[in-house]
């Protein structure tokens, strides 16, 4: 079992050879992107596996119709087996009833800024076109007025050089950077 091989030539070499020995290869779906945009890529990596474990029916059904269609030999039959973290997250989030009145605010997840890296989960958009249109969407989220405004950072922004939190200081904007887990951001009585 595996989760995403990447763009390293090593671990398609590791899959590869275990599928040449006759070992079976399973894919676990490891992240959000999965299924809700066209991933060529994914052809030629993880649907390479003779099964692909996702999150949802939905994310299952449209990569069977990827597979199907693909030019390079695409062969994972997709399995909806849930998620243990979104699982959990979803019954933790379980609205009390003095919550579900109305939101107390807005908050944005982007996908962190990978360098020159055009990858999947930034939607094939270099850094440069990502931040711009990240920047778009909070400034949209703050014209809109109603509610308070939190950026919730991508835990891979902790460790690499995230731009978009000084653009909001220098640019005095009215929203509150979080550095907080997903759980944590949005508990019931913070949303």
């Amino acid at each position: 079992m595996h989760g995403e091989l990447g763009q390293e030539g090593w671990q398609r070499t590791r899959l590869e050879a275990l599928r040449s020995a006759g070992v079976p290869t399973a894919f676990y779906q490891w992240g959000g992107g999965y299924g809700y945009y066209a991933q060529a890529f994914l052809d030629t990596n993880e649907l390479q596996s003779d099964v692909a474990l996702v999150y949802t029916p939905t994310i299952a059904t449209v990569l069977d119709r990827q597979v199907a269609a693909s030019r390079f030999g695409a062969r994972a039959r997709s399995i909806a087996v849930g998620s243990a973290y979104f699982s959990e997250l979803q019954r933790r989030m379980r609205w009390h009833r003095r919550c579900a009145q109305r939101p107390r605010r807005l908050i944005y997840f982007p996908t962190s800024l990978k360098g020159p890296s055009w990858y999947g989960p930034n939607a094939d958009l270099e850094d440069n076109l990502s931040f711009i249109l990240q920047k778009r969407i909070l400034r949209a989220m703050v014209a809109w007025g109603r509610l308070p405004v939190v950026l919730k950072l991508h835990p891979n922004s902790l460790d690499t050089p995230e731009p978009t939190p000084a653009w909001i200081k220098r640019e005095r904007l009215p929203i509150r950077v979080s550095r907080q887990s997903a759980p944590q951001v949005l508990r019931p009585w913070h949303v």
